[in-house]
């Protein structure tokens, strides 16, 4: 149910791409001096007004939008300053606690992402180690909670209990390339990142694992399979 350009109620069986309170990605149709016309799935576009535009919008380009309802004329609009309409009360999030990640953006200095429909956190690129992409949703873990209330994220879990995983992947990549890569505790984080897509520390976590079970061995020059 939605209202048509008289603003009587109007009913479809049409689905729309979200509804009230959802983090979508649309595709903006016409640019007027009032505001953009959004593609949402339905016979009347989703208007984002001009007050409520993050950046200039222009036709054909896709934007992360949240669906709003005006409070007091009942109408249904939407906006792109996604930060500033996002949940606040972060304060029941928890460190390590799992989350649905829709990717916003991609900066300099981190990647932006929706948290469960309903938060906005980052992570940092210097702690990222997997290649993600705008508009992606993904799995994700709570880094931390800050004291002002913003959400820091991570691709992977925090503490050990990311480490099995990562030996999984030491492991494939192994196999892969013939049972020996030359990367040791002595190679930069940069080739260890290049190489297995995490961090030099988590690098070292998985190799002390799997050379504990006598999987591989530690060579000057590398690591091995034990065959």
């Amino acid at each position: 149910v939605y209202t048509d350009s008289e603003d009587r109620l109007v009913a479809t069986t049409l689905k729309p791409a979200g509804v009230v309170g959802d983090f979508v990605f649309l595709i903006a149709k016409d640019v007027a001096p009032f505001g953009t016309f959004m593609d949402w799935g339905l016979e009347k576009d989703l208007l984002v007004p001009r007050n409520e535009q993050q950046d200039r919008m222009v036709p054909g380009k896709k934007y992360l939008v949240k669906i709003c309802q005006d409070d007091r004329t009942d109408r249904i609009y939407g906006t792109t300053r996604i930060s500033a309409n996002s949940d606040k009360n972060t304060g029941n999030l928890k460190a390590g606690e799992p989350v649905d990640l829709l990717v916003h953006s991609i900066t300099t200095i981190g990647i932006t992402a929706v948290v469960d429909n309903r938060y906005y956190g980052m992570m940092y690129l210097n702690e990222t180690y997997q290649k993600v992409s705008v508009g992606a949703t993904v799995k994700g873990y709570i880094m931390r909670v800050r004291e002002d209330g913003k959400i820091d994220l991570s691709l992977k879990k925090p503490g050990y209990s990311s480490v099995p995983k990562s030996a999984e992947v030491i492991l494939y990549r192994l196999n892969k390339a013939g049972g020996f890569i030359p990367c040791h505790d002595k190679s930069s984080p940069e080739e260890i990142r290049k190489r297995f897509s995490m961090s030099k520390k988590e690098f070292k976590r998985a190799v002390g694992s799997l050379y504990k079970k006598r999987l591989i061995e530690l060579k000057g020059n590398g690591i091995g399979l034990i065959k």
